[in-house]
């Protein structure tokens, strides 16, 4: 599976035009679920990490107060270009999940706790923006994400085909940002593939700020279709430093029992003779 990386990495760089993606503010993932379509530019290293939380709470009946399921942990991504206009990633995430199973009577009410903590994801991928924004039409970039075959939220990822991901930047009235992305990715543990579609709005608020707006659909691991819906805040410090915001509920279409909420920080290092 490397060595196809690899390959594809080769044929991104003859394919894409020797064109500078630096910009003078920093431009990451971060927040929402979208991926940025403007890589990071050549030999720039770029971190993005972030520190998570969320609750989910199953609807009670008779005896049965329903579970809490709780997590937080930490997630970080490396990103590094190869080229003007390709960069490789890595990233993973460190996970504690704690899940309180409940039961009452009329005089009491019996809880136990089930407590973990993993790696629950790792990652290496590869992105190329492929065309840049001129006029109507719109930052475009295609990636390839590889799913590592460590345990993942539980279940252990086997028989993967690399996630394919595409993502545009779009500008509106000069200073809104539309930044949708879709992906596919197939496992052994999903009878179909697994879909995902998202969408970030983004607005410009003070000099170095912005809010943004976050919804994305996908299929879970029943086949289900869930919805998420989100709303964030980041914060430029300098133009090599970003600071960021975001909470929503990933569960819309059925309820708003599940919340989560990031805090993260993203930074750049090169060399500025170079820029």
């Amino acid at each position: 599976m490397i060595k196809k990386l690899l390959t594809v990495i080769f044929l991104l760089i003859a394919i894409t035009e020797v064109k500078a993606q630096f910009r003078e503010s920093i431009q990451t993932d971060r927040p929402g679920q979208s991926y940025n379509a403007l890589t990071v530019g050549k030999n720039v290293f770029q971190f993005e990490s972030g520190l998570f939380g969320s609750m989910y709470e199953e609807p009670g009946y008779e005896n049965f107060l329903g579970n809490r399921d709780q997590k937080t942990g930490f997630v970080s991504s490396i990103r590094f270009g190869i080229a003007e206009r390709v960069e490789v990633s890595t990233d993973f995430s460190l996970l504690r999940n704690e899940v309180t199973y409940r039961q009452t009577n009329k005089t009491s009410t019996a809880e136990t706790t089930d407590l973990t903590n993993s790696l629950s994801a790792w990652r290496i991928g590869v992105r190329a923006n492929i065309l840049e924004q001129k006029g109507w039409r719109p930052d475009l970039a295609v990636g390839l994400i590889y799913h590592t075959p460590w345990v993942s939220d539980g279940f252990e990822y086997t028989d993967n085909l690399p996630e394919l991901i595409i993502t545009s930047n779009h500008s509106v009235a000069g200073k809104y940002s539309l930044n949708p992305t879709i992906s596919v990715f197939y496992t052994s543990l999903y009878e179909t593939p697994n879909l995902k579609g998202s969408l970030n709005f983004t607005i410009p608020v003070l000099t170095k700020g912005g809010i943004f707006l976050g919804a994305a659909g996908y299929n879970d691991i029943e086949d289900k279709w869930r919805g998420i819906a989100e709303v964030g805040f980041y914060y430029q410090a300098t133009p090599n430093l970003q600071f960021d915001f975001d909470f929503g509920f990933d569960d819309v279409l059925t309820s708003f029992r599940s919340v989560y909420g990031n805090l993260g920080v993203s930074f750049r290092i090169y060399n500025k003779e170079e820029k």
